[in-house]
């Protein structure tokens, strides 16, 4: 028995593989990419365990995926988002288990009949073969969801519900001209700004396209410790998060959104203006070009962190409402750094660590459901917090009256 990790050779994977090498008691680690020569150079680094096991793999090639599969406990998809539905299938036939960090369906298309359909059969099927498919068990999404999800539970009633998940370089490290670095796939942070979304604002919905997203109307600067001015611009659909949370009857405000640097939203939405951002090919000369990849092929070599520079994973959620007639505001608040000792990065850490740690927690028994769950329902926060204590990531809390 194993478990295998698809991708394990990307900056989530290696993180995961890390992480899973060092705790002791697990099945084989089966660390499959489609450049295995790059798994095998990252563990020399630090490996002395015989239990990996590196195998080449084409997630294309449909056939040698689900025989790496044959006799694995659980599967950990870190492949790019275009390959989850296929890897979802697989699991299912296969019988295995699967964590993967991601969205299956983006949140803002499950209110299409058509979508949720497919997403209740997913669910359906992964029941029958006896198996648990625990999406979004990342940073965001992921761990702040555990957050949201327990600071909703202290309330009797929950009003307003503001969740912030981010990743930027700290402020030695912002040194370009957009005060950014990439600690995720350029290609999926490019994606994300044509996403179109969704929040509450005093009882109205707000809407948002894709080139709106980073307009003056949606995107706000708010002075927090201990960071000082930051920028917060939406982050997908919110409401969809409020009938999960179980909170539609009582919020009159719930949003999504990332804090940046100052001056990043205006960037960003000049960009969009501009078209940058579009992904159908236009001719210039005698070549067609996409002008995202364009983009994603001038900039990626430009956003890259220094092998000393230091990342910042920030969440930070407010809940307020009504805890035995008087009125609370909760914040729960999780600050992560790069680990210079083993040169994960935080964004690593908190994406790739609980993908190792969803998956630890199905093969330990302390995830008993079957079919299609998530972080919000299926994960207990209390052994997930103590988790994250064991890695060096903590989660506080403070409590006020408004």
């Amino acid at each position: 028995m194993s478990i295998v990790i698809l991708g394990a050779g990307g900056f989530q994977g290696k993180a995961t593989l890390y992480d899973l090498s060092q705790c002791y008691g697990l099945p084989d680690i089966i660390a499959a990419d489609c450049r295995p020569e790059d798994v095998q150079a990252y563990i020399k680094e630090w490996s002395t365990t015989n239990k990996i096991k590196i195998v080449k793999v084409d997630a294309d090639d449909e056939r040698s995926v689900s025989d790496l599969l044959e006799d694995s406990d659980v599967v950990i998809d870190l492949l790019p988002s275009t390959y989850a539905m296929r890897m979802v299938n697989l699991a299912i036939a296969r019988g295995v288990n699967l964590v993967d960090t991601g969205y299956l369906v983006d949140p803002a298309a499950l209110s299409d009949p058509g979508t949720k359909a497919i997403v209740n059969q997913i669910d359906e099927k992964a029941k029958k073969a006896g198996i648990a498919i625990l999406r979004e068990c990342g940073m965001d999404p992921g761990i702040d969801l555990l957050m949201c999800r327990e600071a909703v539970r202290e309330m009797d009633e929950v009003y307003e519900l503001t969740s912030y998940g981010s990743g930027f370089p700290e402020a030695e490290a912002a040194n370009n001209p957009l005060k950014y670095k990439i600690s995720w796939n350029f290609d999926g942070v490019l994606r994300s700004r044509k996403r179109a979304g969704r929040y509450l604002k005093d009882g109205q919905i707000r809407e948002f396209t894709d080139v709106k997203m980073f307009s003056p109307a949606h995107t706000y600067t708010v002075d927090i410790q201990p960071f000082g001015r930051l920028e917060a611009f939406p982050n997908g659909d919110a409401l969809a998060y409020a009938e999960e949370l179980g909170i539609s009857d009582s919020v009159k405000s719930i949003g999504r959104f990332v804090f940046r640097w100052p001056g990043h939203t205006e960037f960003w939405y000049k960009m969009a203006q501009l078209h940058f951002l579009d992904e159908k090919p236009i001719q210039v000369g005698d070549v067609w070009v996409s002008p995202r990849a364009f983009l994603h092929t001038l900039l990626e070599p430009q956003l890259q962190y220094s092998p000393k520079e230091i990342d910042i994973v920030f969440i930070h959620i407010e809940v307020k409402g009504i805890k035995n007639g008087k009125q609370k505001h909760l914040v729960y608040q999780l600050i992560d750094k790069r680990d210079l000792q083993t040169g994960l990065m935080a964004m690593q850490r908190t994406v790739g660590f609980t993908a190792s740690i969803g998956a630890q927690m199905i093969l330990r028994g302390d995830i008993t459901a079957k079919g299609l769950l998530s972080p919000l329902n299926d994960v207990p926060y209390s052994l997930f917090e103590k988790e994250l204590g064991k890695r060096n990531i903590q989660i506080t809390r403070t409590e006020s009256e408004p």
